[in-house]
């Protein structure tokens, strides 16, 4: 990792991603570091050349290392569940897409195909002018596309570093995520989906927004209703 970093214009998002998405030992020691720069991240790896036994390495929580021994959970055991409508807030692919090569790069498909469908970007929906974001975002023809892409966008980042799920579930709107993701549909048939399930929902609302009525009720309440 180390040797890595040390590369000129190395990004430490992308050599962290490629390297944790080579490890699949079963029995792979551990850690996590909790760092706030790249000169933080070497000062820690130095640190743990010092440490030559299991009992050193569980003793540098202190310090920000975290380790464990235990074995990795199994891919049986891991599934994704992808969120539906409501989700959504200005920015929000921000994080992913300064880190991330591989969020850049579904983004970028993403907004080609889009383009094509609807004249636009994904990005200039989740990134609109300043005040505009929010009111865009809570209209249902923008909100599809933009759930969809960055959901995928996140995914993908997660796939780079080695995440094979048994299994991908979806809320709602995020049940098209989870069929692209598993490979079930490609991104463009999933973006062509959320265009005209937008449209079909913008079309039985116009007008008239509706409203909802959230209620603290446990199951034997609900059910006397």
């Amino acid at each position: 990792v180390r040797a890595s970093l040390e590369r000129a214009g190395a990004d430490v998002g992308e050599v962290l991603a490629a390297l944790n998405g080579r490890t699949h030992r079963p029995r792979a020691l551990r850690l996590a570091f909790a760092v706030p720069s790249r000169e933080d991240l070497v000062a820690k790896l130095d640190v743990l050349r010092s440490c030559t036994t299991v009992e050193a390495l569980a003793g540098l929580q202190p310090r920000g290392i975290h380790f464990s021994a235990q074995a990795p959970v199994s891919a049986a055991q891991v599934a994704v569940l992808f969120p539906g409508q409501g989700s959504q807030y200005p920015g929000m692919l921000g994080f992913v897409r300064r880190h991330f090569q591989a969020a850049q790069t579904l983004e970028a498909r993403a907004n080609r195909l889009w383009q094509e469908l609807a004249g636009s970007t994904v990005s200039a929906l989740v990134d609109p002018a300043e005040g505009e974001a929010e009111a865009r975002l809570r209209d249902t023809v923008n909100t599809h596309p933009t759930v969809l892409t960055v959901s995928l966008a996140a995914y993908s980042v997660l796939e780079q570093m080695g995440l094979r799920p048994a299994i991908m579930l979806g809320h709602s709107l995020g049940e098209y995520a989870a069929l692209v993701a598993a490979g079930r549909l490609s991104l463009g048939e999933g973006l062509k989906l959320m265009q005209a399930r937008g449209a079909a929902l913008g079309l039985a609302c116009d007008g008239d927004g509706g409203t909802m009525l959230a209620l603290p009720l446990d199951a034997a309440a609900t059910a006397a209703l």
